[in-house]
C-alpha cells in the first residue's frame, strides 16, 4: 500500500495502460479502421488481465475482483506457475474463455505496457528479477530510451548488481554526456556503491551542466552525506530553505546533517520547531527519535517513540523500536517483554528473537541468550544478525563470511555487526577484505581508519585520513575524525591547529569548540581550553544559527557551562566536588562520552572503584569500542582478584656527635598474600623474616613475624588502613608487638585529614634492640591543595615511649608544580621542629659504651629546614587513574638545621606495572651530612591472579 502511494505516476500509467486493453470487444474491421497500434506491438489478453488482477490484489475492497480473475487466469492456464496467490475455491462450473475487455482502438503499446509492469516490479526484491527481464526486452526493442536506461540502472544497483549498472550508466554516459538526469543517476549510482570520489566528479558534471540548479544542488548535498562533507551539505540545505521555508522535508534533511555531524543541540532546535508546526508528524517524530538515539539519551527517545504509538498503537516499526530503546537504555527485562510482543509477526519474529537473546545475555543468562538466537537463525536463516549471534563463537565464521561474501555492502553490514559487538580486529579484516576487491569503496575506508584508532594504531589511522583529505579536501567528517587521532596518540599541537582549521571555514560549529577545549586538556593547556569553552558561553551577534533556534543555544550554552565547571574542579583537584558537577551534566546531557569517562575517573581517584566499574559499563554498553575504558575495566578487575607480593629492603645508617644512636644495618623480606573482600577493602597475610645488624658488636640477630593488615575505602570521604604485627627473635631478644593504623578523611575537597596512630619499634643500635624500644606515634596531618599546582600541609606528632620519654615533632610544607606530564618538575620546601623531654644518656665502663637511656635520637629544641627538587617522568602511554603506572622519579633534597649539619640526600624510585599482573618497584636512598649518612634500598614484585 505505502509503495503504491510513493509511486502514484507509475500507477496511474500503470492502470491506465492495462485498463485500456479491457473492455467490450468491437467489430474487427472497425479496429483495422481506428487501431493506432501496430498488432504486433499489442500484449496478450492474459497479460493484461494478470496485471489488472496485481493491482486489484493490493486493496481489501478489490480483492474479490483480483480473485474472480485468478480464477479466470488459471481456467486459461491450469498450470501457470507465476500466480502469485493461490486460488483457495475455484468454481466447478466451467468458465468460458474470457473475451477482451478493452477494445481495441483503445489499447496502449506493449512497450508502454510492459514499462508500467517493469515499474511496478521494481518496488519489491522478490519480483526484482521480472522487472529486469522487462527492461532487458523494453531496451532490446528501443535502445535508446534514456529513461529506461536509467530506471534499469537503478534496478541493478537495487539488485547489488554493481558493475553492470555503472557499466550501463556510463555507456549511456558516452552517448548524452550533457544529459543532466542521467548525470545525476549515475552519480547516484555511484554514491549507492560506494564510490565517493567518482559520485562527486559526476555532481560537479551535472552542476556544471544544470548552471547549479536547485534541484540538482539538493542532489548533491544528498550525496555529500555518505562521504561526510556534512558543511556543505548544510549550506546547500540552508540556500534551497532560503527559497522555501515551507518544506518539511528540507528542514529534516539539514537536521539530519545537523545530527550527523554530532550537532545535536542545533539539530534538535529544527525538530522541536518542525513539531510546532507540523504537531504529532510521524516523520519529524521518528527523525526526532533517531536524534535522541545518536545523542544517547534514551529516556528523551523513548518518550517519543511512546507519542508514536499513540498515534499508531499496533505498528510493529514502533514497537520494535520501543524494545530496542529499553534494550539500549539497559533495561533488559522491559526490552524482553517488549520483543516478546512480535512473536507472532513473522516479518519481525527474526529482530524479536535477537533482541530477546541481547538481552538475556546481558542480565547473565547465556543458555537461554542461545536458544532464542538459534530460533532467530531457524526462523530466517538468511538474517545476518541471526546468523552473527547464533554462530560467532564457532572458530572459522569470520573467514567463512570473507569467503561466502563478495558484493561489498553485504560485507561492510557484517562489519558493523562486529563493531557494534565491540570486535574492531575483526572488523577491520572485513574492512581490509572490501578494500581488496573495491579499492574505492569510501565507507570501507572510513571504517578502516576508525577501527585502526580504536586498535591504537594511530599512525596507520592518520595516514589513512590524510589519503582521504587529499581526495575530499575540507571533509569536516575527515578532518573532525582525524584531529581526534591526532589527539587521541598524543599529537595535541597538530590537533588543535586541526580545529583552528576547521573554525575558521566553519566558525559557528559548537562541537569544534567542545573537542578543541577537550585536547588542550588532554595537553594541559587549561587557560586555552577555558577559552574555547567561554567562546560558545558567549556568541557573536551575527550567529545567525544560534538566533534563528534560540533552544538551540540555550543547550549549547547550558551543556558548555557545565561541562567546563566539571573540567575546571577535576583540574584543580577537586575530586569530590565534581562528582555532583558531572551528575548535573549528566542529567542534562546523558549521552556525553567525555563526561561520563571523566566522571568514571573521578570516583576512580576517590577510591570508589565500584562506582567508577559501573560507568564504565555504561560507556561500554553505548560504545563498545572505547578502547580506554576497555583497559580500565581490566584493571578496575584486578582490584577484586588474589595477589602475591614479595617485599625486600635493606637499611643502613651511621651517625655521630648528636646523631650518634645511629649504629646499624637492617634486612627484611616479606611475602604477602592479599585477598580481596571487595575492589574497596584488601586483607593481607603477610610473613616477614627480619636480620638486624648492630654496629656495636657486628652481630647479626634473625627475627620472624606475622602482619595481619587491612584497608577499606568507606565513601568519597573516609578511607581507613588497619595493621598488626607480632615480631619473635629467634635468640637473644624479646618479641615484641606493634601495630599502623590511619584513618583519612576528606572534608570535601577543601581539606585532607589523616589521623594516625602507630607502635613501632625503635630499632637504631644494639641497646634499643636490647631493651625492646618501642613508641606510640599519635599524629595528624592536614593538606590542602590550593590551586592545579600548588598545595601547603602541616604534620603535627607525638611520640611516647616505653622508657618514659617522649617527643613532639612539628612539620609544614609547601609544594608547587612548574611543569606537566609526562616530565613533572616540583619544588617543595619545608622546615621541621623537633624536641625530646629527655636526652639520650651513654653509660660507660671505663672507654667502653655499656648501655645507653633512651637509646634512639633524641632532638633538643632541634629546628631545620630543606628545600627538594623532584623530577618525575611518567612514560605510560595512556594518562588515567585506572592505567598502569610507571614512572622514574628523581628527589634531591638540600637540607640545613640547628645542629650546623648540613645535608644533601637522593632518593630515585622507579616503578613499572604491567598492562595485567605483573609489576615491580624499586627505590634507592643515599644521604650524606657530617654527621650522619644512611643508604636505603627497597624492592617490590607483585602480581595479580
Amino acid at each position: 500500500m505505502k509503495i503504491l502511494r510513493f509511486y502514484i505516476p507509475s500507477l496511474i500509467l500503470a492502470v491506465s495502460s492495462i485498463l485500456s486493453l479491457y473492455g467490450e470487444e468491437i467489430e474487427k474491421h472497425s479496429l483495422v479502421e481506428q487501431s493506432i497500434v501496430p498488432l504486433r506491438d499489442r500484449i496478450s489478453d492474459f497479460e493484461a488481465r494478470f496485471a489488472l488482477a496485481k493491482i486489484l490484489s493490493h486493496h481489501k475492497e478489490t480483492q474479490e475482483a483480483a480473485l474472480s480473475h485468478y480464477e479466470v487466469l488459471l481456467k486459461i492456464h491450469p498450470f501457470q506457475k507465476l500466480l502469485p496467490i493461490p486460488i483457495i475455491r475455484v468454481p466447478t462450473k466451467t468458465i468460458s474463455t474470457p473475451r477482451t475487455l478493452v477494445p481495441l482502438l483503445s489499447q496502449v503499446s506493449d512497450f508502454d505496457a510492459r514499462l508500467a509492469l517493469a515499474r511496478l516490479y521494481s518496488h519489491h526484491k522478490k519480483t526484482y528479477g521480472a522487472a529486469l527481464r522487462l527492461y532487458q526486452r523494453i531496451l532490446h526493442e528501443k535502445p535508446e530510451a534514456l529513461d529506461v536506461q536509467i530506471e534499469m540502472g537503478r534496478l541493478y544497483i537495487s539488485m547489488k548488481k554493481i558493475h553492470e549498472g555503472l557499466t550501463l550508466f556510463y555507456s549511456a554516459l558516452a552517448k548524452h554526456p550533457h544529459s543532466l538526469k542521467l548525470l545525476v543517476a549515475a552519480a547516484q549510482a555511484e554514491g549507492a556503491a560506494g564510490h565517493a570520489e567518482q559520485a562527486n566528479a559526476l555532481f560537479l558534471r551535472a552542476l556544471s551542466v544544470s548552471g547549479h540548479s536547485l534541484q540538482t544542488c539538493i542532489a548533491y548535498a544528498d550525496g555529500m552525506m555518505m562521504w561526510g562533507d556534512f558543511y556543505q551539505a548544510q549550506m546547500i540545505y540552508r540556500a534551497a530553505l532560503e527559497k522555501n521555508l515551507c518544506s518539511r522535508d528540507l528542514f529534516l534533511k539539514l537536521a539530519w546533517s545537523l545530527a550527523s555531524a554530532e550537532r545535536y543541540e542545533e539539530a534538535e532546535g529544527i525538530y522541536r520547531e518542525l513539531l510546532l508546526r507540523w504537531p504529532d508528524h510521524p516523520k519529524v517524530l521518528e527523525a526526532f527519535a533517531g536524534l535522541k538515539i545518536l545523542e544517547k539519551e534514551f529516556d528523551s527517545a523513548y518518550a517519543l517513540v511512546e507519542v508514536l504509538l499513540e498515534i499508531a498503537p499496533a505498528k510493529p516499526k514502533y514497537l520494535l523500536l520501543k524494545a530496542d530503546i529499553l534494550f539500549m537504555n539497559e533495561q533488559f527485562c522491559e526490552a524482553v517483554a517488549a520483543y516478546s510482543l512480535q512473536f507472532r509477526s513473522r516479518k519481525h519474529q527474526t529482530h524479536a528473537y535477537v533482541g530477546i537473546g541481547r538481552s538475556l545475555q546481558k542480565l547473565g543468562r547465556c543458555t537461554e541468550a542461545h536458544d532464542f538466537f538459534q530460533a532467530a537463525l531457524n526462523s530466517y536463516p538468511q538474517d545476518r544478525s541471526a546468523q552473527f549471534y547464533a554462530e560467532r563463537e564457532r572458530p572459522r565464521l569470520l573467514e567463512q563470511i570473507l569467503c561466502a561474501y563478495s558484493i561489498p555492502s553485504d560485507l561492510e553490514k557484517w562489519a558493523a555487526l562486529y563493531v557494534q559487538n565491540g570486535m574492531p580486529k575483526e572488523a577491520l579484516l572485513i574492512y581490509e577484505a572490501i578494500l581488496e576487491k573495491d579499492p574505492g569503496y569510501f565507507p570501507a575506508q572510513i571504517g578502516a581508519a576508525e577501527m585502526l584508532a580504536v586498535l591504537y594504531a594511530y599512525e596507520e589511522s592518520i595516514e589513512m585520513y590524510r589519503c582521504l583529505l587529499e581526495r575530499f579536501p575540507q571533509n569536516l567528517k575527515i578532518e573532525v575524525a582525524l584531529a581526534r587521532v591526532l589527539g587521541w596518540s598524543k599529537n595535541y599541537q597538530n590537533s588543535i591547529q586541526t580545529y583552528d582549521a576547521l573554525i575558521k571555514v566553519d566558525p559557528y560549529n559548537p562541537v569544534l569548540y567542545r573537542e578543541k577545549a577537550r585536547t588542550a586538556l588532554w595537553d594541559k593547556q587549561f587557560d586555552l581550553a577555558m577559552a574555547s569553552y567561554q567562546h560558545l558561553l558567549e556568541p557573536s551577534v551575527n550567529s545567525l544559527l544560534l538566533e534563528n533556534y534560540p533552544y538551540s543555544l540555550y543547550r549549547i550554552q547550558q551543556s558548555i557551562a557545565l561541562e567546563k565547571c566539571a573540567k575546571a574542579l577535576v583540574w584543580n583537584k577537586r575530586f569530590r566536588t565534581s562528582l555532583g558537577a558531572y551528575r548535573n551534566l549528566l542529567a542534562f546531557n546523558p549521552g556525553n562520552e567525555e563526561a561520563l569517562f571523566d566522571y568514571a575517573q573521578s570516583y576512580c581517584i576517590v577510591g570508589l572503584c565500584d562506582c567508577s566499574k559501573e560507568v564504565y559499563d555504561h560507556i561500554l554498553h553505548i560504545d563498545p569500542n572505547h578502547n580506554l575504558v576497555n583497559k580500565a575495566l581490566d584493571r578496575n578487575a584486578l582490584r577484586s582478584h588474589f595477589g602475591l607480593q614479595g617485599n625486600i629492603a635493606y637499611w643502613r645508617e651511621l651517625g655521630s656527635g648528636t646523631f650518634s644512636q645511629s649504629q646499624i644495618a637492617r634486612y627484611r623480606s616479606d611475602a604477602v598474600f592479599e585477598v580481596p573482600l571487595s575492589c574497596r577493602a584488601h586483607a593481607r597475610f603477610i610473613q616477614n623474616t627480619y636480620v638486624e645488624n648492630p654496629f656495636y658488636n657486628y652481630q647479626f640477630y634473625a627475627a620472624e613475624g606475622q602482619t595481619l593488615e587491612a584497608d577499606c575505602v568507606i565513601n568519597a570521604c573516609l578511607s581507613g588502613f588497619v595493621s598488626a604485627t607480632y615480631k619473635n627473635y629467634l635468640r637473644r631478644f624479646r618479641s615484641t608487638f606493634s601495630s599502623r593504623n590511619r584513618l583519612v578523611w576528606n572534608w570535601g575537597d577543601d581539606l585532607m585529614l589523616v589521623l594516625g596512630c602507630n607502635k613501632e619499634d625503635e630499632i637504631y643500635n644494639y641497646f634499643s634492640l636490647k631493651q625492646a624500644t618501642q613508641s606510640i606515634n599519635s599524629w595528624i596531618t592536614a593538606s590542602k591543595n590550593l590551586t592545579h599546582y600548588w598545595n601547603i600541609e602541616g604534620t603535627c606528632q607525638y611520640y611516647r615511649y616505653n622508657d618514659h620519654n617522649r617527643q613532639i615533632h612539628y612539620n609544614i610544607l609547601t609544594e608547587y608544580q612548574f611543569t606537566e606530564d609526562p616530565h613533572i618538575f616540583k619544588a617543595i620546601l619545608q622546615g621541621n621542629y623537633r624536641n625530646a623531654a629527655h636526652q639520650s644518656i651513654s653509660i660507660l665502663s671505663g672507654l667502653k659504651l655499656i648501655d645507653v637511656i633512651h637509646p634512639y635520637w633524641t632532638p633538643d629544641h632541634y629546628y631545620s629546614g630543606s628545600l627538594t627538587f623532584e623530577y618525575r617522568y611518567d612514560y605510560r602511554y595512556f594518562i588515567f587513574c585506572e592505567a598502569p603506572q610507571r614512572y622514574l622519579d628523581l628527589k634531591i633534597t638540600g637540607e640545613t638545621d640547628s645542629e650546623d649539619n648540613p645535608s644533601i640526600q637522593a632518593i630515585l624510585e622507579w616503578k613499572h606495572e604491567f598492562d595485567r599482573h605483573w609489576g615491580v618497584e624499586l627505590k634507592g636512598l643515599i644521604h650524606r651530612s657530617k654527621q650522619w649518612n644512611a643508604e636505603g634500598g627497597w624492592g617490590t614484585f607483585y602480581y595479580r591472579f
